[in-house]
């Protein structure tokens, strides 16, 4: 079997997406003393980058399901979840992470972010496909 076809499998895709809905989850919840200084807007890139993966991955995922639910509707949904988790992280970092605070600007960089991971599955969903 092909390796792409091991990796898209729908128990795979799975355990990647809530892996990587794990790690960011803990590099969004490190207190800010142990994050490296910069004067450059990196961090909104990071969040561009990181959602647009999340929001993939879910979306990878969520199509492999076997439902009389267009993907279109599941594609609305996992947005909406992804973007509900970003506005989440940023409450408990403003709450409980110690030197990390909200900040309105991570939340439209998830937006974007969100956008972009949206656009590159549809783009490539139909090089991929249902490899099940």
């Amino acid at each position: 079997m092909w390796p792409i076809k091991k990796v898209l499998r729908p128990k795979t895709l799975l355990l990647l997406s809530v892996g990587y809905t794990l790690v960011i989850s803990l590099a969004f919840l490190l207190p800010g003393k142990d994050l490296p200084p910069t004067d450059l807007p990196l961090d909104k890139v990071v969040h561009v980058f990181l959602h647009a993966g999340l929001l993939f991955l879910w979306l990878s995922y969520v199509n492999t399901i076997q439902t009389l639910t267009s993907i279109r509707k599941k594609a609305i949904f996992s947005f909406a979840a992804c973007l509900a988790y970003g506005i989440v992280i940023e409450v408990l970092q403003e709450n409980f992470v110690p030197l990390r605070y909200a900040d309105v600007w991570d939340i439209a960089a998830n937006g974007t972010g969100l956008i972009l991971g949206g656009l590159v599955f549809f783009k490539t969903q139909k090089y991929f496909g249902n490899q099940n």
